[in-house]
């Protein structure tokens, strides 16, 4: 069961693209610093959108904090790492159990019900990382 907190930092930056379909997803930035949906699972995972906004509208990321997540097909544990999904373009931004060779972008606060947890609110403390530097 997802569970609501206080926030801790949420701050406003504009949609690139239509993420109406996409709260409480994953997210991150694109080369003009505007928000977007992942394109790869190493991405940098700028935090979780809170709100539904069009593309050109301000979107609300958690960045520090508990933030809800829809997952994507995995189990998931209390306590367990997880980081943001991405199968392709249709199913991005989703939270999954964290694998060793990608970043980790926060804690499981709750459990899934299922090991069919497709689209289930979970409640997540993200950990803010800063992104590698080459």
């Amino acid at each position: 069961m997802a569970t609501d907190f206080n926030p801790v930092l949420d701050i406003a930056i504009d949609a690139a693209e239509d993420l109406s379909l996409y709260q409480y997803h994953f997210v991150t930035l694109d080369a003009s610093g505007n928000v977007i949906l992942p394109t790869a699972v190493t991405d940098f995972c700028a935090g979780v959108l809170q709100n539904t906004p069009a593309s050109g509208e301000s979107a609300t990321i958690r960045t520090m904090g508990v933030s809800k997540v829809v997952c994507g097909n995995d189990a998931i544990t209390a306590g367990e790492p997880v980081q943001m999904e991405y199968i392709g373009s249709g199913d991005a931004g989703k939270c999954l159990t964290s694998a060793a060779d990608v970043n980790t972008v926060g804690v499981a606060f709750s459990t899934t019900s299922t090991s069919a947890s497709e689209d289930e609110l979970l409640s997540i403390l993200l950990v803010p990382k800063a992104p590698a530097v080459a």
